[in-house]
C-alpha cells in the first residue's frame, strides 16, 4: 500500500511540474497560468519611453600647455566625451582619431583665451567651441553635445 501511495504522489508531482513548466513557456493546456502572477508581483508598468538614439563616445584626456615667453607656465587638462546621434555613431566611431586631432588643434588656439577652470562661463565657451568644431566635421545633426567631464589646472 505504501508503494502505491509513493508512486501516485510521484506521478502527481511529475504532472504538476510538467504543466507548470509548459505554462512558464506559454505552451500546453494552461498557457496563461503563470503570466497573471508575474504581472501582479512587479511594480506597475511604466509608459513606454521613446527610445533615445544617442551614443556617448569617450574622447580621452586632453592636456593643453599654456606658454608665456617661451615657457610653459601651467597646463589645462580636460576629460571629454561626445554625444552622437545613433544613426551617425558608426561613422563617428570610425573617425574618432580625426575628431580628437581636430579638437586638440583647436584647443591649442582657444584655451589660452579661456583658461580659468573654475569659471562656468569659460567652461561653457569651451564646450560650445568644441561642439562647433565637431559639427564642422560630421554635420550639425550628428553631434548632440560635447561633455566636459572634468576641467582642471596643473
Amino acid at each position: 500500500m505504501k508503494k502505491i501511495i509513493v508512486i501516485v504522489v510521484l506521478v502527481a508531482i511529475l504532472v504538476v511540474g510538467a504543466i507548470g513548466g509548459l505554462a512558464m513557456f506559454g505552451k500546453g493546456p494552461f498557457p496563461n497560468l503563470i503570466k497573471p502572477f508575474k504581472s501582479s508581483e512587479g511594480p506597475p508598468a511604466a509608459e513606454p519611453v521613446a527610445e533615445v538614439k544617442e551614443r556617448l563616445f569617450d574622447l580621452g584626456t586632453f592636456i593643453i600647455p599654456l606658454v608665456v615667453k617661451h615657457t610653459i607656465t601651467r597646463q589645462i587638462g580636460m576629460d571629454l566625451a561626445i554625444a552622437v546621434d545613433g544613426d551617425s555613431a558608426g561613422r563617428v566611431a570610425g573617425e574618432l582619431p580625426r575628431l580628437q586631432n581636430a579638437l586638440l588643434v583647436d584647443l591649442y588656439d582657444f584655451i589660452p583665451l579661456h583658461s580659468d577652470p573654475h569659471s562656468a562661463a569659460d567652461k561653457e565657451a569651451i564646450r560650445q567651441r568644441l561642439v562647433k568644431v565637431a559639427s564642422r566635421l560630421f554635420g550639425e545633426k550628428a553631434i548632440h553635445n560635447v561633455v566636459i567631464k572634468s576641467l582642471y589646472d596643473r
